[in-house]
């Protein structure tokens, strides 16, 4: 009959108790016990001497026990603590100690302090019980004497030998089933303890939504000065460089007329002079890319409006918004819009494309649909995976349908919280 492995020191107990005992459960429950000995002993110098940071020791031995339970099998325990960086660091002492997994740990420290102790008073007899034998073998003693739970046997000679032996033997496996319990029922109480309740797996799961839209924002404020650096430095740059090659070309005219040579000054000043504006449109291209002029100054509309006017597919327009969007939720739906049509323009040989766009309270919808060959792969390294992850940091969601032979359907949904109106 086969029998799947154990996960944990209980569960190994009810499948095989027999076959439990030769297994390494056991010895990891004496080792879980005796480390329990250890810091009950530990907490209590550290007590006695710093009792006014008692809350900062729970903390700190708590960050031990949650690990410490993988010895009996029991996944770790996650922190309830919030997450702080580096700056916040002069707020630590304050909010640690206004978060009431702070003081659950507290408790949960002074349980182990008398767990500590019990485990002490259940490893000693198994020490005696394993020790006494073998000193009687060794001949040691010619009289040994074992006392375990007020019974006790002295062995004088071979036949009480054997007796003290099997005795010994006995209380071993009794002891072995007793501690693994309860270093089991102690894991599972720190697992009661400190594992983190539902409201405060909200509160992260709150925090790391609004760290995710910090980040968006920031990204935003990155790509707008970007944007602007494109705009004022380099393309200006070309700008000026462009004109110093119309002026080179002008004055090469002149020369021209005095009767000098200049025609193959003329051709590389007029190779030069397409390369700077081939560079500056491209550059325009790549500025009006990243966040179009329109979109800041006139929104999600009228910017689908313009990159749409500039395809050579049909694009039926359906946009619907009661306001504008938040800038970040604006920049997601625009490169959304611009990701798609370029995946039809290159790959999708589509003939129609439809855009709807609804903003319906607190939810804003965007569909593009096109008649195209299908099969868009998000995983495929395009940038539509990229569009998913900047839709999920929003609260949102992307998802495509393009099956082999079309059509193809991209569905963005972003959330608009009444803190978000622009």
């Amino acid at each position: 009959m086969n029998r799947t492995r154990a996960t944990d020191a209980w569960v190994a107990i009810r499948q095989a108790p027999w076959r439990f005992l030769f297994s390494a459960w056991p010895w990891r429950a004496v080792l879980y016990l005796a480390v329990s000995v250890v810091i009950a002993f530990v907490a209590v110098l550290l007590l006695a001497g710093t009792l006014l940071v008692a809350p900062l020791w729970g903390v700190l031995f708590a960050r031990v026990e949650r690990k410490r339970v993988s010895l009996l099998g029991f996944p770790r325990i996650g922190s309830a603590h919030m997450r702080l960086g580096w700056d916040r660091r002069t707020e630590w002492l304050a909010i640690r100690l206004g978060e009431p997994v702070t003081w659950r740990e507290l408790g949960h420290l002074v349980v182990s302090i008398v767990l500590g102790l019990l485990a002490l008073v259940t490893l000693l007899p198994l020490a005696t019980a394993i020790a006494t034998p073998l000193w009687a073998l060794l001949g040691t003693s010619p009289g040994i004497k074992l006392s375990i739970f007020d019974v006790s046997w002295v062995a004088t000679g071979t036949p009480d030998l054997v007796v003290l032996t099997l005795a010994a033997l006995g209380a071993v496996l009794v002891l072995t089933y007793i501690n693994t319990l309860f270093a089991v029922a102690q894991a599972s109480l720190a697992l009661a303890l400190l594992s983190p309740r539902q409201e405060e797996l909200e509160g992260q799961v709150a925090r790391l939504m609004v760290s995710r839209k910090s980040l968006v924002r920031a990204f935003e404020g990155e790509r707008r000065r970007i944007e602007r650096d494109l705009h004022d430095g380099a393309q200006q740059q070309l700008v000026a460089l462009s004109m110093s090659l119309g002026i080179a070309s002008l004055e090469l005219d002149a020369l021209a007329q005095r009767g000098v040579e200049v025609d193959a000054a003329r051709s590389v000043v007029g190779k030069a002079q397409d390369q700077a504006e081939l560079a500056l449109s491209s550059l325009r291209d790549t500025v009006r890319g990243i966040h179009p002029q329109v979109l800041l100054d006139h929104g999600l509309a009228a910017a689908i409006e313009e990159l749409v006017g500039r395809l050579p597919v049909k694009v039926d327009l359906d946009i619907e918004l009661d306001s504008r969007l938040p800038v970040a939720l604006e920049a997601s739906a625009y490169l959304s819009v611009s990701e798609a049509l370029t995946n039809v323009v290159r790959h999708g040989r589509a003939s129609v494309v439809t855009i709807i766009a609804r903003r319906r309270g607190g939810d804003f919808t965007l569909s593009i649909v096109d008649d195209g060959i299908g099969g868009a792969d998000p995983g495929g390294g395009s940038g539509l995976a990229g569009l998913r992850e900047r839709a999920e940091m929003l609260g949102g969601s992307l998802t495509i349908a393009s099956p082999s032979g079309g059509p193809t359907e991209l569905r963005l949904r972003l959330p608009v919280a009444p803190a978000q109106e622009s």
